[in-house]
């Protein structure tokens, strides 16, 4: 049964303008990267240049060979700038200026003259030229990434494709014989495969890291820009996994604003928010960069410190409650109230959670402006809490 090309061709129009919108979305909702914006040009043009190949005229069918070089073109661009940063034209990128330099020349012999079939197939030899230069281009960056290794492999096979179909129409007799058999039926279906293949592996390199991203940016608590609740958990889950599989240990703490509702209440709650981001500024100077510092809920801040036992963490904790009352923060004073606690085999989210709790609800007790630490054990209802000079001598 011979396929019905209009059917193929409206259905590429379909998959292309699904696909510019599916980008579009990508570069408005997630984290702003290079390389995003291009891809979603690239689909704008390829819905047009399919559309234009369903009018049986010859400017129309022209200028759709031109937009298929040029998004060609925009691929390169937008791989090399997604994955690499690099800048958009390099002198390396000279076969880019040589190729629009073509598609300028032979858009305005289309124009002029009605062009003909040696332009047309010129045309196509510099489109297969470009998938080379592209794909060799992606290959040979410095930022060895595997998205830029497939995405430019790829090309190139696409490259060779385009040459075995540039041969098969050169009536060269030594050639055309042998190629006849193997695509007398099957270009054109083989056309419209490797482009719906390198649309459908561009939108799943590219929207894999948007949808990581996205969630990623929900991990993060918009007014601290540290982790909120579901970051904590997500991460407090994986440190726990990885010190029962390796034996490791971790200690986390909990840190409570001190006066916090009489602080929004007196001077509004801007000030108790610009409370808040100082406070999380000074924990951040005061710790490891590898550590995880996330906003639990209202004035509670949690911070997550892998591999440091139960004793480092107390002594950073002490440093910090010093740091924060010594800030000078105005027109108010600012202390916090700590509780400290460490990882023991056994532990769940949970347990770890509730026994940080009780050491930051005995510091609250003991006055406040202090830290205390919470021992491992059954009773979760005990004070087991100990202040921090009994804490060091034992």
């Amino acid at each position: 049964m011979r396929l019905d090309e209009t059917s193929i061709i409206v259905g590429q129009i379909i998959l292309t303008a699904l696909l510019a919108g599916f980008f579009y979305f990508f570069y408005r909702t997630s984290a702003p990267h290079s390389g995003i914006g291009l891809l979603c040009s690239v689909y704008v043009l390829a819905t047009v240049s399919r559309s234009a190949f369903l009018f049986d005229t010859f400017l129309p069918i022209r200028f759709g060979d031109i937009f298929t070089l040029v998004t060609t073109i925009l691929i390169y661009l937008a791989i090399k700038r997604y994955c690499s940063g690099a800048p958009l034209f390099e002198r390396k990128d000279y076969c880019l200026v040589v190729a629009l330099i073509v598609a300028a020349i032979y858009g305005m012999e289309a124009i002029l003259t009605q062009g003909t079939l040696f332009k047309t197939k010129v045309l196509f030899f510099t489109i297969v030229v470009l998938r080379f230069a592209a794909g060799y281009r992606l290959l040979s960056l410095k930022a060895k990434r595997l998205p830029m290794y497939i995405v430019g492999t790829f090309l190139i096979l696409y490259g060779f494709y385009g040459m075995v179909v540039i041969l098969r129409h050169t009536g060269i007799p030594w050639i055309d014989p042998y190629l006849a058999a193997m695509l007398s039926n099957s270009i054109f279906l083989g056309n419209v495969a490797l482009s719906t293949a390198l649309a459908l592996l561009l939108l799943y390199l590219f929207g894999e890291r948007s949808f990581h991203q996205v969630e990623q940016l929900s991990f993060v608590d918009h007014l601290t820009g540290k982790l909120n609740r579901r970051g904590i958990e997500f991460y407090l889950d994986q440190e726990l996994a990885r010190c029962s599989r390796n034996y490791d240990q971790f200690s986390i703490v909990l840190l409570d604003l001190d006066h916090f509702k009489i602080i929004n209440d007196t001077y509004g709650h801007p000030a108790g928010d610009e409370a808040l981001r100082k406070v999380v500024s000074i924990i951040e100077s005061e710790v490891r960069s590898e550590d995880l510092i996330g906003r639990l809920g209202g004035d509670e801040i949690v911070i997550i410190l892998p591999s440091i036992p139960g004793s480092g963490a107390f002594t950073s904790a002490n440093r910090i409650c010093e740091a924060v009352a010594s800030s000078g923060h105005s027109p108010f004073k600012l202390s916090l109230s700590i509780g400290v606690t460490e990882y023991h085999c056994g532990d769940s989210a949970r347990t770890l959670l509730q026994r940080v709790d009780t050491a930051l609800y005995d510091a609250k007790r003991s006055g406040r402006s202090c830290a205390r630490f919470a021992l491992a054990t059954e009773d979760l209802h005990a004070d087991n809490s100990i202040p921090l000079a009994e804490f060091r001598r034992g």
